[in-house]
């Protein structure tokens, strides 16, 4: 596991921890890798953009995610200092009722009031209790 430290102390990869809160369900509690610069996965890229831009404007970047399960999933969370409020980030390449639906769902468990989503792809409605926003690489 040494070798994950020093890849994380070069800035090559971040490492999300599972956000401590479960709002009753059986959660997942292994921590999840992105890789910083090039990896190809979009979710990768967008998580890589936030924690650069969070470093660059020297803000402690809190970012987790939460997973269940069965699968429930919301790849970002952000977390104020204090541990409080709590953002849900959806990040999908476009956006499919199904992402939107997860990130809904969690939403109603965990009583948050703000969540967006991130995608390539505007979508052709608006949304009502979500905000859409358009990615592209360094536009974050």
């Amino acid at each position: 596991m040494r070798w994950l430290e020093a890849l994380e102390a070069c800035f090559l990869i971040v490492k999300l921890e599972p956000i401590a809160a479960d709002f009753g369900r059986r959660i997942v509690k292994r921590p999840k890798l992105h890789f910083l610069m090039g990896s190809g996965n979009f979710e990768s890229e967008v998580v890589s953009e936030i924690y650069r831009n969070a470093c660059h404007a020297g803000i402690e970047a809190r970012l987790g995610y939460w997973r269940d399960s069965n699968g429930l999933e919301v790849p970002l969370v952000l977390e104020d200092e204090w541990g409080g409020a709590r953002i849900g980030v959806g990040i999908a390449e476009t956006l499919t009722p199904a992402v939107e639906g997860s990130l809904l769902r969690w939403m109603r468990l965990s009583k948050a009031e703000q969540a967006a989503m991130i995608t390539k792809v505007f979508p052709k409605t608006e949304r009502r209790e979500t905000r859409v926003l358009r990615y592209e690489a360094g536009q974050l």
